[in-house]
Order: C-alpha cells, then structure tokens, then sequence
C-alpha cells in the first residue's frame, strides 16, 4: 500500500482576513498559513466557490490568496505508481493476494479537489472491486494453482481494463501491471521442503564420507599387509640369489679345467681314488676325440669353402635371372599405368554427372524452402485477421460501457479475456520448423568406384 495520500497530499482551511482599514496597510497571508509546495506539486486555493491553481506566481498578498477559505497540495508528478491489493478467496478456504499497478497522472488539480480529493487508491480499489468475476476466478484453484490462476487473473484485469478503464475526475491512469503474491502458508510450505531436503542432503554427505573413511582404512591395512608380504618375500629371493652366486662362483673356477674340478672334488672327498683314475681316463680319451672331431670340422669347413664359390657363381645367375624379371616388371606396370589412366578418365565422367545430380537436388531444396516460408507468412496473415476481428469485438464492447449497457458488457467479459489468451498463445507460436532436408545424391566413391573400376578392366 501506498504511505503517502495521493493525488491530495495535504489540506489545510484558511482563517478568513480582518477587514481591511480605511487608510491601513494591505491584507496578506503569513508564510506559516500556506503549506510550501514540494518538486511535482502545487497549489489549489477554494476563493468564493471557485478553484484556483497556482502555478508558483501567486503572492501572499494576492485577493486570490487573501479571500481563500480553503488551500490544497495536488501532487502532479507523472506517471506516479498506485497499487492496490485485494484478497481474492480460493477453493481450499485460503486467499490469494491481488496486486494491481496503475500509473496516475493528474492532468487538472483544479477539478481533483473539486470532487472532493479523495485517495487514488481507494477509487482504484471501488473499480476493481466492480468486476465480481475476479473474486470468482479463485474459487476454481487451490494455493498450490498459483501459477494458473496468475494468469487467469492478469488476463481477466487486462481486458476490464481494456474495456472499461477506470475514469478518475481530473487524471488520467493507465495499468501498470497485474500481481499475484505467494500465499504466506505456501512461502513457509516451501521452506520447510528446502530445510528438509539440506537436512537430507548433508546427512547424505556425511554417511557416504563415513564410508569413504571406512574404505580408506580397509585400503590403508590391505597395503600395510602387503608391504609386510612383499618384505618377506625379498627376503627370501634374496637368500636364493646369494646360493646362486655362490654356485655360480664355484663353476667360474673348475669349470674351464675339468682336471681341477676333478682334483678338487677328489679332495674334498667326493670322489674316491679309482673313480678318480677312471675319470681322468676318460677325460684322456674324450680330447683324443674332440682332436679327431676338430680334424673332421676341418675338413668339412673346406668342402663349405667349395660350395660357397659354386653357390656365389649360382648367385651371379641369379641375380641376372632376377634382372630380366625387373625388365618384365615395368613393362607390366607401364601397361597397369595406362589401365589406370582409363579408369580415371571413367570416374572424372561419373563425377561430372554426380556433380550436375547435386546441382539439381539443391535447386529442388530451395524450391521446398520457398514453398515453407510463403505458407508460414499465410498463417500470419490469418492470425493478424484474427487479432483485427477480436479488437473490432473490444472496440464494439467500449462502445457499450460508454453507452451504459454495462449488463451486456459482463456478459461477453469473458469471451473477450479468453481472447485476449488465444491471442497471447498465438504469439508465442516459434517460426515455422524446418523440415528434414531429402538426402543428397549418394556419393560414387567407396563401393561404386570399385564396380566401375572392375568394368574398366574387363
């Protein structure tokens, strides 16, 4: 609601002036019995049942200014904002909260306080509370339909005021905007949803950080299980590869001297006297044949020095025999080249036709695009028709609330606001949607560039 009076902000009743003396100073009015008119304001002075308006040039000791019985503050801003709510009932025996915007400009102070300055807003309030079927539009909708009945109710506002705008004596007002306010019950409603669901969420957090810390542990023990694991096995390997060097060392030693590793297994008494005689027999005996098979390797390395020269000179045959190949080669591919030649010759021909296909599908697209846009600005045209013929039915209902034929004119009240709906959901239509393009001419590449290259070669 508004705190300041509007369009009287305040009035005041003039003391009348003593008589005049004969030869005595002139009457004026003392700086403390007019009120100082604000920016955006002026003065109304009541002089002999006439209403004055002073535009900031009346002096105190005007006749005008003297004989006033009355004076008034008339606010003249432009455009000042007036709001008025109304509780409207609902079906669930709650109320919706309607507030209603004007913009309020006085165009004639003199004729505002003539009809006895009474308060925009509750002249606004007396127009708004004339058309019952406001109070009626709620009564089909319970607290959670806010939505729907937002804008049931703007458009209902709208065309009574498109029909029968408010007429306030000496100013000129406009709708400004049309409001639904939340219900307070549905506000705490909500916050008790939003309380409980942070509720939810951070005990939600909390449960799956419990488990994140449960699971960090159960990892951080299996890890410390296996380090241990992992020790003990080093360890071991450890021991093992020691052995191994140990032997490995061992080998190193007597292993290129069999007669030491003999002498030193003899030693160690390992080996017994006569199996160490019998073994240095045998070992004797194994380098007389290692001699003999050293002989036969030799012999055999000459007969592979003969056979490399014969194979060198069968090599030489080759490697002309393979010459005269490589001859025979290019002449196959300078013949494969001018196969190739032809083929290509072939594919230029099929793309040249594909290419001139292509040109024709486009055209063809542009022309069904053409076809789609000149059918979407005929659905405007009608639409437009339609909009003409719903303001030509408004302009016919104005006439009749001028004409006082206001039973008529709650009649077809509503037939106009759903109108005005249609009208609202019309505009909102998007532009016509584009239909899926034809596909392209299927490319010759790939598959058919293979058939026509199998043609060409047969």
């Amino acid at each position: 609601m508004n705190d300041v009076s509007y369009p009287v902000v305040t009035e005041r009743v003039l003391a009348p002036m003593a008589p005049k003396k004969l030869f005595g100073k002139g009457q004026t009015r003392r700086a403390d019995e007019v009120p100082e008119p604000l920016v955006g304001h002026c003065l109304v002075y009541r002089t002999r049942g006439q209403y004055t308006v002073d535009t900031y040039c009346l002096p105190p000791d005007s006749p005008i200014v003297v004989e006033a019985t009355h004076v008034s503050v008339v606010d003249t801003t432009v455009d000042t904002k007036i709001a008025v709510e109304l509780p409207l009932p609902s079906r669930d025996a709650s109320f919706f909260t309607l507030r209603v915007t004007f913009l309020c400009t006085v165009d004639d102070p003199a004729e505002v306080v003539r009809v006895g300055g009474q308060s925009a807003e509750s002249l606004l309030a007396g127009y708004l509370r004339g058309h019952q079927r406001i109070f009626e539009i709620g009564l089909d909708y319970g607290v959670d339909d806010l939505n729907d009945v937002r804008r049931k109710l703007s458009a209902q506002v709208r065309a009574y005021a498109e029909v029968t705008p408010p007429d306030l004596r000496g100013m000129k007002t406009n709708l400004a905007s049309v409001e639904v306010s939340t219900p307070d019950d549905v506000i705490e409603f909500h916050d008790q949803l939003r309380a409980k669901h942070r509720d939810y969420v951070v005990k939600t957090e909390e449960l799956v950080n419990s488990e994140h810390l449960d699971d960090m542990k159960e990892q951080q023990q299996y890890r410390r299980e296996q380090r241990t694991s992992e020790h003990a096995r080093r360890l071991d390997a450890d021991q093992r590869e020691h052995h191994r060097t140990e032997l490995r060392r061992t080998a190193e030693a007597v292993g290129a001297d069999p007669f030491a590793a003999l002498t030193l297994a003899h030693t160690a008494g390992e080996v017994g006297a006569k199996e160490f005689a019998e073994r240095i027999s045998a070992i004797r005996e194994k380098e007389i044949e290692q001699d003999r098979e050293d002989l036969r390797n030799r012999i055999q390395y000459d007969r592979q020095h003969e056979n490399r020269h014969w194979a060198a000179e069968r090599e030489d045959r080759r490697k002309e025999t393979e010459q005269r190949a490589l001859t025979h080669e290019a002449e196959l591919r300078q013949m494969e080249a001018s196969k190739e030649f032809e083929r290509e010759r072939i594919r230029a021909k099929w793309d040249a036709e594909i290419a001139r296909q292509r040109a024709k599908w486009e055209a063809d697209e542009a022309t069904r695009i053409q076809v789609g846009t000149w059918a979407y600005e005929e659905k405007q045209i009608e639409r437009e028709a339609v909009e003409r013929k719903i303001l030509a039915k408004m302009e016919v209902l104005r006439e009749f609330a001028k004409h006082g034929q206001l039973d008529m004119l709650n009649l077809k009240l509503d037939e106009v606001a759903n109108d005005m709906l249609a009208i609202e959901s019309k505009s909102d239509e998007s532009a016509p949607a584009v239909t899926q393009p034809e596909a392209e001419p299927a490319s010759d590449d790939g598959e058919q560039d293979d058939d026509r290259t199998t043609r060409v070669e047969a």
